[in-house]
């Protein structure tokens, strides 16, 4: 016994020796476990690697059953092995470079080796690759890719099990943030949605792009995220195929699902702080902060049970969830850090809106118009009887705020008639929601309107106000577009304007009329106590509008263009009277008369050369168009 101990010992001691000595040893035992490697992987001897390798390289890059043959994809070669050179990094790990093969399609690889205390003998701690990335050649490492291909295969089967644990056991600190407080059922939608484009598949050829501590990794359709977080690639984010109305992000989806979870649970509990913080600033102060939120029920619960379906608009986020009753939509604006819109998918998603549709009716209502269509109507009709011009420009929606609000003069607003808007508070009778817009229904005074509203990020805009009346549109908007030429007309004339009249005319009556003259003729008769009878009846067809003051016996007959978002008058008939002789068109009458010697300075020439006086008398030289008349 004694001599065996001692013969062991002799071996042991050796052995040391021999592990020790020069550089040929050193080559001779990193050879051998190269050799060992390259024959396991040819081999396909998953235990035979096993031991060719260090703990790390099998936790990482050997730890499912597939790691052999993702190897191969990796394009390990195997075959005759050749030192080229050896590098002592310290005394338990050596670097090798290594020629694979032979002639032309011989390669280069190195093999990071260290001391496997348990065998004492050299292991494969890590191989470098060089690799086409496409985009030139690249150096990579072995248990980096492996490891990467091992969680790309991980990510697809926890992902396609529908388990909640499993599906979030691969995910990143950020994105399970958002995953994990989901409910169930909206949990294992998304995952199942990207798992229908991420196939498990036995041979799998990823695409990966790596740097640092991220890598992109196209899996089937999808482009996945991943994030190495303590030697654990763990998936940060999922880009699925760019479809329209898709919302391609997985993590911006999520997000988006997490904050409409939060508003509901925040609404039905009433709790407007936490409202503050998953809400727009907009929909927030405008809409929410003071509003009687059990005015507008929104179901809570149950709505988490069911699937959802969201689509990506331009500059917002729709989720449609359905309930027992109908259907909610909640829509999401994305804000970055600094609170701009922005299509970053890191941005926070923030509520921007609700709308509730009901099964069985046509109705769906915005949250923003339940709660601020009566504040809307009633601050618009002040303002309008007010005449506030500076007031209904804030309220007016653009296309109102263009053809009506930007163009009315002080004076005009004044003097244009709205005999149907009575200096009377509003008192609503019926509210129709129709999404976007909303008409509320007033008795104002003696009359009833109807006061249109359309809803904005985080506030309301009147569109219209619809007026019965007969023989012209209801519509107040495209009545006042009509009748601000009119009464621009009227303004020009009374302070003998010829700019203000030009500006207000069409732009052949310009070129034939007003840009030859310098000041108003006097046209005499008043044509504004014409242009200013009741408007009687208004006619619009694609090319003019035909606007009736007075009557057939005594008003005006106004045509008026619209050119580029501008109304103009094209041309008016003054009645004067009964019979044709008493229709007097403006246009063909003055063209007439600056034919027959109107002046440049709104005078008529006179006829004679012998001029005795450089002031014309009334009778003779003052261009009037009854006196035109009466020479036809």
């Amino acid at each position: 016994m004694f001599l065996t101990n001692c013969t062991h010992r002799k071996l042991w001691i050796g052995l040391c020796l021999v592990l020790s000595l020069g550089s040929g040893c050193t080559k001779m035992l990193t050879q051998q476990a190269v050799d060992r490697f390259s024959k396991s992987l040819a081999d396909k001897d998953p235990d035979g690697m096993k031991l060719a390798v260090s703990d790390q390289f099998e936790r990482r890059a050997l730890r499912r059953e597939e790691a052999l043959r993702d190897m191969e994809v990796l394009n390990f070669q195997t075959g005759k092995n050749k030192i080229l050179e050896i590098e002592q990094v310290s005394k338990d790990e050596v670097r090798a470079k290594v020629e694979i093969g032979k002639n032309k399609a011989a390669r280069e690889v190195v093999y990071t080796l260290t001391r496997d205390p348990k065998i004492q003998r050299w292991v494969v701690d890590d191989v470098t690759l060089k690799q086409d990335s496409g985009r030139g050649e690249v150096t990579r490492s072995a248990i980096e890719q492996l490891d990467l291909v091992m969680s790309v295969r991980e990510f697809v089967d926890a992902w396609h099990s529908q388990e909640p644990e499993k599906i979030l056991s691969v995910t990143a600190p950020e994105l399970r943030e958002q995953l994990e407080p989901l409910p169930p059922a909206w949990l294992t939608q998304l995952a199942g949605h990207v798992a229908q484009q991420t196939p498990q598949q036995k041979s799998l050829r990823p695409d990966a792009r790596m740097k640092d501590d991220s890598a992109f990794v196209q899996v089937g359709t999808v482009t996945v995220q991943f994030q190495l977080i303590n030697d654990r690639w763990l998936v940060r984010d999922a880009a699925l195929k760019d479809d329209e109305n898709t919302v391609r992000s997985a993590l911006k989806l999520a997000t988006a699902l997490r904050q409409s979870q939060e508003f509901l649970n925040a609404y039905s509990a009433g709790d407007k702080e936490r409202l503050s913080k998953v809400a727009s600033k907009s929909f927030h102060d405008s809409c929410l902060v003071s509003a009687d939120l059990s005015q507008a029920p929104v179901p809570g619960k149950e709505l988490f049970e069911k699937p959802y379906e969201a689509r990506q608009q331009k500059d917002s986020l729709d989720l449609i969830l359905k309930s027992s009753t109908g259907a909610v939509v909640v829509s999401l604006d994305v804000l970055s850090k600094t609170g701009t819109t922005t299509p970053e998918k890191s941005a926070l998603p923030l509520v921007s809106e609700v709308t509730l549709a009901e099964d069985g009716t046509r109705e769906s209502k915005r949250l923003s118009s339940v709660f601020l269509h009566e504040a809307m109507v009633n601050l618009y009709s002040e303002a309008l009887v007010a005449r506030d011009v500076p007031r209904l420009q804030s309220m007016s929606t653009l296309d109102f705020r263009e053809r009506v609000w930007d163009r009315v003069r002080p004076d005009v607003i004044k003097a244009l008639p709205l005999p149907e808007i009575e200096a009377a508070a509003p008192e609503i009778f019926h509210v129709t929601y129709a999404g976007a817009k909303t008409e509320v229904t007033v008795t104002q005074g003696t009359r009833a309107l109807t006061y249109v509203l359309r809803s904005q990020p985080g506030r309301m805009e009147i569109e219209d106000i619809l007026i019965p009346v007969e023989n012209r549109p209801s519509s107040l908007k495209l009545t006042m577009e009509n009748l601000i030429p009119v009464y621009e007309f009227i303004a020009g004339i009374e302070g003998n304007n010829i700019q203000r009249v030009s500006h207000c005319s069409a732009e052949s009556f310009n070129a034939m009329i007003w840009s030859q003259l310098s000041e108003v003729p006097d046209l005499g008769f008043d044509p504004i106590a014409l242009l200013t009878l009741p408007l009687t009846g208004m006619k619009v067809d694609d090319k003019l509008t035909r606007l009736q003051f007075g009557n057939s016996k005594l008003g005006a007959e106004v045509q008026i263009e619209r050119s580029e978002g501008q109304t103009h008058i094209h041309d008016m008939t003054l009645i004067t009277g009964t019979g044709p002789n008493n229709r007097h068109e403006l246009l063909a009458t003055m063209r007439r008369m600056i034919s027959g010697g109107l002046s440049s300075d709104g005078k008529i020439i006179q006829a004679n050369a012998e001029t005795t006086s450089s002031t014309p008398s009334k009778t003779s030289s003052l261009p009037r168009i009854q006196q035109s008349i009466e020479l036809q």
